[in-house]
């Protein structure tokens, strides 16, 4: 019955129309840091596995509507219009649902009110307060404030009027954006306290976005990128996407890798490591490939890499890995990568077990440029042109 489904899941999102290249494109730049990208990296594993946590059935493991963390300052960003032109820079995150920028009255011990620019102007004609208040606790901070509706834009989609979160408090922001916009379907599990939790539409049904898609620069061209809304930016694809069918019950872009491999230079093996993390998310917000520890440690070895991770500077070769039918490579270009003082690490860490999901994140999508597919319920990957 599994393998049925299996199977008439990739029939589905194969026989899907073909995505259209038209649409909006922004660009995106990750925030500034003097950390080497190995560096940077190692650091971020730890909130990257505690933004997304999911049971074997699918359902959320912990948490409610914002299932974020600070991302060890590793997500990419750009500008939100809110109300009459009031334009804040906002982190976009694939692994939440809220749209929140930060109000006059927010406090924060650490400076992550102002660490960005201003506040909204509330005296705005445009937005109103509903009355309502949002909670989104994260791994490393936390928001919280009121609930306001008004318009709001991004990359040339719009909403006339909808709701979105003002901060009283913030903790664990300090980085070079304002806010945050989160661009993955409602979560209804878990005890919801979110922006929408009372009302209201998630970004992604407010703008009425069709689809998304990412453009991640390679590693010579520094930590850019393209924001693509209803299509994807041609000039940075270079051939046919293949798509994996997306699991939206959780709210994440969750897709299945039971039946997947990987391929470390003739190495194969199970990509689930027999069933222990059965799905996999694609995440701008993350640097590293996670995976199960069983699978990590056995593609360390095939390709030169030491028990913690560190491999010659010199390593050549690429890891694939098959979620359905496809094998997606990823070059050691992408996965080797400097911490600053000579050595370098490779790209993939284990623990994916913990939390349930596998998570690619930079070192994957350097090379696939990735396409989400709100309507058709799917995620694509096409080569990317740098």
């Amino acid at each position: 019955m599994k393998s049925a489904f299996l199977i008439l899941s990739a029939l589905a999102a194969s026989a899907a129309a073909a995505p259209q290249s038209s649409g909006t494109t922004v660009s995106i730049q990750r925030h500034a840091t003097d950390a080497a990208p190995g560096v940077r990296a190692k650091g971020d594993v730890a909130s990257a596995r505690a933004r997304f946590a999911v049971n074997k059935d699918g359902s959320i493991a912990k948490r409610g509507q914002s299932l974020l963390t600070n991302g060890g300052n590793s997500f990419y960003y750009t500008t939100v219009s809110i109300g009459n032109g009031q334009v804040f820079k906002v982190d976009l995150d694939t692994g939440s649902s809220d749209l929140w920028v930060p109000g006059p009255q927010c406090t924060s011990s650490d400076g992550s009110c102002t660490a960005a620019g201003g506040p909204i102007d509330l005296s705005d004609s445009s937005i109103s307060d509903t009355g309502n208040t949002f909670s989104d606790n994260y791994g490393s901070g936390s928001a919280s404030g009121e609930v306001y509706t008004g318009p709001y834009k991004i990359a040339g989609a719009s909403t006339s009027g909808d709701s979105f979160g003002v901060t009283t408090t913030e903790k664990g922001f300090t980085f070079a954006a304002q806010g945050l916009l989160g661009l993955a379907f409602p979560f209804t599990q878990g005890g919801a306290t979110g922006v929408t939790a009372n009302g209201g539409n998630v970004p992604i049904t407010a703008l009425g976005l069709q689809s998304f898609g990412f453009y991640l620069s390679n590693a010579a061209n520094g930590d850019k990128g393209t924001f693509t809304t209803n299509g994807f930016d041609s000039s940075h694809v270079g051939g046919k996407f293949t798509f994996e069918s997306i699991n939206t019950s959780p709210g994440y872009w969750l897709f299945d890798i039971s039946n997947g491999q990987y391929n470390a230079q003739g190495t194969t093996g199970d990509l689930s490591d027999g069933g222990s993390v059965t799905g996999a998310i694609a995440d701008t917000g993350t640097s590293l490939i996670i995976l199960p520890t069983n699978v990590v440690n056995a593609i360390y070895s095939a390709i030169g890499a030491g028990s913690d991770g560190s491999i010659d500077c010199n390593a050549s070769g690429s890891v694939s890995f098959t979620f359905s039918n496809t094998a997606y490579a990823v070059s050691s270009s992408s996965y080797v990568l400097p911490n600053g003082d000579g050595t370098c690490s490779a790209g993939f860490a284990g623990g994916a077990e913990q939390q349930g999901v596998a998570i690619f994140g930079d070192v994957f999508l350097r090379n696939w440029y990735s396409f989400y597919d709100i309507k058709n319920t799917r995620v694509g990957f096409a080569e990317a042109r740098h």
